[in-house]
């Protein structure tokens, strides 16, 4: 049972991380986002919030490495704003953190996998997905800017293709 939890809390929190690592974190004052969950059944949502817990954690770890702050610091910043606003507060690449949350995330894989919560064959199915995603992200951003040096995209455009309206 303890193993089934975590494969499914880890498919979870990739789902999350690889959609999108640079989306907003979640509210940290416990409110749900509009429309989180309806119509869906789920039990007490315990593994939502596991995911949930993860991914912030996550998020904190990879932003204190990069600036050097105390991991309390960046939990502060990211209670009262969000990710985008805390990455553009510290002038941090997206390109960069996206880096950092893939080495952590690839890390808690092995670590899941080395504990026995997954097969050495679930693990090289996740990194498989994780590369092919990065591999989609890095020919998106070439062509976006492809098409910005040759005029054929304007610079709205490219905003609104690299970036998902919130």
């Amino acid at each position: 049972m303890k193993k089934n939890l975590a494969i499914i809390a880890i498919s979870v929190l990739l789902t999350g991380v690889m959609l999108s690592v640079v989306a907003t974190a979640a509210d940290r004052q416990g409110r749900a986002y509009p429309g989180f969950g309806h119509g869906r059944h789920h039990n007490d949502g315990s593994l939502q919030l596991l995911s949930r817990y993860l991914y912030e954690n996550l998020v904190a770890q990879a932003l204190s490495e990069i600036t050097a702050q105390p991991i309390e610091a960046i939990n502060q910043k990211l209670t009262e704003q969000r990710l985008h606003a805390v990455l553009a507060e510290y002038d941090i690449d997206r390109a960069a953190f996206r880096s950092a949350m893939q080495a952590k995330v690839s890390a808690l894989i092995k670590q899941f996998a080395n504990s026995g919560y997954i097969t050495p064959e679930q693990e090289k199915v996740i990194a498989e997905k994780m590369e092919k995603r990065a591999q989609r992200c890095a020919l998106m951003t070439r062509l976006i800017a492809k098409g910005l040096e040759e005029g054929t995209i304007s610079a709205e455009e490219a905003r609104i293709l690299m970036h998902k309206p919130r």
